[in-house]
């Protein structure tokens, strides 16, 4: 039955998005493969022993990543290709095979299956140890330049998932603390592909395989409800709802990549102290310590060592850029959502979590950015050599068939110019975007977004002026 229009909707915010066009499950060998009882098994057991083997290299290897395994898959493939090329395509795919996810789903099976604290629900540890990773790994200890350290890193983040699939049931280490998980939700709203229920079968449905499990297949792990289905943030694809729905109802759609960032009701304000903190204010600090410090915050951090009696004035000098930038990034952002509120007529918390998505972009460009030159030497040049080191036939040797100078101009010159590029623009265009798709008025959206787009395009003219100067006048990321 049609409803009338502006009457109160009964379900639209729990069920899928519906004219989303191409279900690949209406492909055979694809329908197939998405029942078959061994996936995402075989992919976790495959990762599980790489992971094993990264680890065991990392502790045997040079302190260098052209000359260790583990070095190389832990911070120049993984990262930038296997999580970061498969969030903006496919979705969380990656969580499907993560292994931390499967250690922690094991012990789960024989563990004490209580429920997570609600206090500590919504990413807030997640956005406290990436924080405490980002920090760690490039600021204190420089993990990722070491091979024992980061051997026992990951080791360590293993534990953790053990203990915490062994406490608490739903997928707990997934859901609400790994680090990776709340920026892997977000990159994953950017995907073309989606995994939705049909409304019309699951509004009939009275049995809830996908959520209970049917035969020797397990509800959702996650403990999601697939038939409502609404958002890439939280489904890792692990497929059980595919296999355990009578009806046929899942779908894995094709969409438009991003619709999602404006589409999407759900609105957390820890994602918004995410997009504003984290990335964007390390990525101002890398700035200024390639470029230049303002004089007050060099007198500054003079100060403030002397205060406090320490010898360590890197620290302090990035105490200070950090809190710097942040408090001038908050508080512009908290002035431009407060002349939003007013324009749009909406709660001020509203307008403060809705446009901080409009950042989703200079995120992945500004995290990911600086990896493409990593991935290609690891592609094209040093696994040939690690992977035959590692074999105990080891020859180093540079890269051939793509030497440094093809490396500089695919990673540095091409590629992360057009990410860039392609990063800020977004940025600059979600918050008019945002804006009109709820108010419908192009005037009221303009005025609204005016603000956040200033914003945008000031952290957009900075780093590009700043790498422009620091390179000497040539284009270099």
């Amino acid at each position: 039955m049609n409803k009338e229009p502006g009457s109160a909707p009964s379900n639209e915010k729990e069920t899928a998005p519906q004219g989303y066009s191409f279900n690949i499950l209406k492909l055979g060998p694809v329908k197939s493969f998405a029942r078959s009882r061994y996936v995402p098994l075989v992919f976790q057991i495959f990762m599980l022993l790489v992971f094993a083997y990264a680890i065991y290299a990392s502790f045997v290897g040079f302190n260098d990543r052209g000359n260790n395994f583990g070095l190389l898959m832990f911070w120049s493939v993984f990262w930038p290709s296997f999580i970061m090329i498969s969030l903006v395509t496919f979705g969380k795919i990656w969580c499907a095979a993560c292994p931390l996810g499967a250690v922690s789903a094991a012990a789960q099976r024989f563990g004490l299956n209580r429920i997570f604290p609600t206090k500590l629900r919504g990413g807030i540890i997640a956005l406290v140890l990436w924080i405490g990773v980002v920090w760690l790994v490039r600021e204190i200890f420089d993990i990722s330049s070491n091979g024992a350290l980061t051997a026992w890193f990951f080791l360590g983040f293993a534990g953790a998932a053990l203990v915490v699939g062994f406490v608490f049931r739903d997928r707990s280490w997934c859901q609400h603390v790994c680090p990776i998980g709340i920026i892997s939700g977000l990159w994953s709203m950017l995907s073309f592909m989606e995994l939705r229920p049909t409304k019309e079968k699951c509004d009939k449905c009275r049995s809830y395989e996908c959520v209970r499990g049917s035969g020797s297949t397990r509800g959702c792990p996650m403990g999601l409800h697939p038939g409502r289905l609404t958002s890439n943030r939280d489904c890792t694809y692990c497929l059980n709802c595919i296999k355990t729905c009578p009806y046929d109802s899942p779908q894995i759609r094709l969409r438009l990549p991003g619709a999602e960032l404006v589409t999407g009701t759900r609105r957390l304000m820890v994602d918004a102290g995410f997009l504003l903190w984290v990335p964007v204010v390390l990525a101002l600090k890398e700035n200024m310590e390639h470029y230049n410090t303002p004089p007050f915050l060099i007198s500054a951090t003079t100060g403030l060592q002397e205060i406090l009696g320490t010898t360590n004035r890197f620290g302090v000098w990035f105490f200070l850029v950090v809190l710097f930038n942040g408090l001038l990034l908050l508080g512009a952002y908290l002035l431009a959502t407060r002349f939003a509120s007013r324009v749009l007529s909406w709660d001020f918390k509203k307008t403060f979590a809705t446009f901080s998505y409009m950042f989703v972009p200079i995120v992945l460009v500004t995290i990911g950015g600086h990896s493409l030159r990593y991935f290609f030497e690891a592609i094209w040049g040093f696994m040939l050599s690690v992977t035959s080191a590692a074999f105990g036939i080891y020859q180093y040797r540079e890269p051939s068939a793509f030497g440094p100078q093809a490396i500089t101009f695919i990673g540095d010159d091409f590629l992360a110019p057009v990410l860039y590029a392609t990063g800020f623009l977004g940025t600059m265009a979600l918050p008019y975007i945002i804006a009109y798709h709820r108010e419908h008025d192009h005037q009221k959206a303009f005025r609204a977004a005016l603000p956040f787009f200033i914003i945008a395009a000031a952290i957009a003219s900075y780093f590009l002026v700043s790498h422009q100067i620091y390179s000497g006048g040539t284009w270099r990321w």
